[in-house]
């Protein structure tokens, strides 16, 4: 888990320069030249025809602003009603653009010039791409560099570019999703793909739990996967669950997993042959998969979260959870929203996987999610506290570990008293002896006849 942490923190914001003459990156900084907005006689005719400030005295605020940013935006507003296109609308819209790339209106005008004027795709490009350089969450700029490609219908080298920018910033979602909307919307070669992967190989070497680099390849995958052979797509899938296995707290890649998973069922029923398959392993990659995490020894959320994404049965799915010591994780799911409201929404199911067992448990914290709102107000009611907190708040319920305190005694008999005990439970007990099986439907029938159980003992150790 440490190790897992300080790679997370090793490269967590880490910002590495490519650099490319051919395609000019990175880009020149974009400075703006003024002289020709000193020029009088280029604006004499709006001069004339504009009284005073943009804003009026009776507006009811004025923003605060140098008399540069008024000139420019008087200008700008002339020259748009007035639907002028020429080369000074150009240079107005570009240094309103550069001053304030987020300024929608000089992004609209200047499209309308560039494509009256018929401006050279090249030029305009540039342009954009030194703004989104400057300014990477600029949406504007990467919405012109859109227009750009579907007005000249070509990609142009967008590409190649997008990806320096990326290796520059592996995290810049802006820079992923023009990627998504390039790779989508223009015709794609089998040899792209391989470039893809490629990029995405040397981009996850050095940073495993970048959440954009394997969202972009599940799109790649179940997009373009059927340009591949069949032998390297099962390859590349065993491959990313090693890595899976070598970084287990990775919910990115176990997310990437549980779509995997299943593309690659459909391409093969047999065994993957992992280490920790026997001779006698009937294959299917969902068995495959769930043997070696089991082999493995050590649960996490997100190898709770591939397991239970993976199992076609929700019945096992909730039996893992019972062999992992977190049956006691039902209670956590059922109080999110309220104490007997939520307990069964129609079943132990709906209840249980509300969004993932993780999510509904561990939202920022295990205090977070499992008390919504005070613990005294939003999970307890009455005397509730005096039965469940036996010394304390934090004595009783974490004593060691959460799951060390919480199947202290019993999960029930420990857990509700008065109130709640009224609603759901009764002076009845079902035992589930610590590494034997407890079958959905006996838990669902201890429960919901208001039986209560406990679990003696914990079999797996939690992270």
């Amino acid at each position: 888990m440490d190790e897992s942490i300080s790679r997370i923190r090793e490269n967590e914001g880490v910002v590495h320069t490519v650099r490319s003459k051919e395609l000019g990156y990175p880009c020149e900084p974009l400075v703006p030249n003024y002289e020709l907005l000193d020029d009088a006689r280029c604006w004499e005719d709006i001069e004339a025809n504009t009284m005073g400030p943009l804003l009026q005295n009776d507006c009811l605020f004025r923003i605060r602003s140098d008399k540069t940013d008024e000139q420019i935006s008087r200008y700008l507003e002339f020259l748009m009603s007035s639907c002028e296109y020429s080369a000074r609308g150009v240079y107005i819209a570009s240094l309103a653009i550069i001053r304030n790339p987020a300024n929608y209106s000089a992004w609209a005008y200047r499209m309308e010039c560039s494509e009256r004027l018929q401006l050279s795709l090249q030029s305009e490009m540039d342009f954009a791409r030194r703004v989104a350089f400057e300014s990477p969450k600029s949406y504007q700029a990467w919405r012109y560099r859109r227009w750009l490609c579907e007005m000249h219908k070509s990609p142009h080298n967008e590409v190649e570019f997008v990806k320096l920018e990326i290796a520059t910033s592996p995290k810049n979602h802006c820079a992923w999703g023009h990627m998504t909307w390039l790779m989508h919307n223009f015709e794609v070669s089998k040899e792209q793909v391989h470039k893809e992967l490629e990029f995405l190989s040397f981009l996850l070497e050095s940073d495993v739990y970048n959440n954009t680099a394997w969202v972009y390849k599940s799109y790649i995958l179940g997009s373009f996967g059927s340009m591949l052979e069949d032998v390297d797509l099962v390859q590349g899938y065993i491959t990313d669950f090693r890595t899976m296995l070598s970084s287990p707290w990775n919910e990115s890649l176990s997310q990437y997993l549980v779509e995997g998973n299943k593309r690659l069922s459909e391409l093969y029923n047999g065994c993957l042959k992992l280490d920790s398959c026997s001779d006698k392993c009937i294959g299917g990659p969902s068995n495959c998969f769930i043997k070696a995490i089991d082999a493995f020894g050590v649960v996490t959320n997100a190898l709770l979260m591939l397991m239970c994404g993976i199992m076609p049965d929700c019945e096992e799915r909730l039996q893992v959870l019972v062999d992992s010591g977190l049956v006691a994780l039902v209670v956590a799911s059922s109080f999110a929203v309220s104490v007997a409201g939520a307990f069964f929404a129609v079943s132990v199911v709906e209840a249980f996987f509300a969004g993932s067992v993780v999510e509904a448990f561990f939202a920022g914290s295990v205090v977070g999610a499992f008390f919504a709102g005070s613990v005294a107000a939003a999970f307890f009611a009455d005397s509730v506290i005096g039965a469940f907190f036996a010394v304390s708040v934090a004595g009783a319920f974490f004593a060691g570990s959460v799951v060390e305190a919480f199947f202290a005694g019993s999960v029930v008999g420990a857990f509700f008293a008065d109130s709640v005990i009224g609603a759901l439970v009764s002076s009845n007990s079902y035992t589930a002896v610590a590494n034997e099986r407890v079958p959905l439907l006996s838990l669902i029938a201890a429960i919901q006849s208001r039986d209560s159980f406990k679990l003696e003992g914990t079999s797996r150790s939690v992270l």
